[in-house]
């Protein structure tokens, strides 16, 4: 799974590669402040498939019980997101 810091090497490539000027920017900076300002909006960087690591903190960390439809995607998905940021500690289980 790619990290924070791995994302931002991308973007800072992807910056580099678009820019051709003669200066000599902190392409990694810049990087840095891209995925920063996504995170204060509430944004993640995840892949377009789960990782294993992603289904199996997902598959482990979901309320049991009766849930409607959209409350059990909604937990699918915020659980999926919460793996793919890094946050596999394994969750108490709760009462829904």
């Amino acid at each position: 799974m790619k990290t924070g810091k791995d994302i931002a090497h991308m973007i800072a490539v992807a910056i580099k590669e678009a820019d051709n000027s003669y200066f000599f920017e902190d392409y990694t900076k810049q990087a840095n402040a891209v995925v920063a300002a996504l995170a204060r909006k509430g944004l993640v960087i995840v892949p377009v498939d789960p990782t294993e690591d992603m289904i199996n903190f997902t598959k482990e960390n979901l309320p049991y019980g009766r849930q409607k439809p959209e409350d059990m995607l909604k937990n699918i998905y915020k659980t999926m997101i919460a793996a793919a940021k890094g946050n596999l500690k394994v969750k108490a289980p709760t009462d829904s």
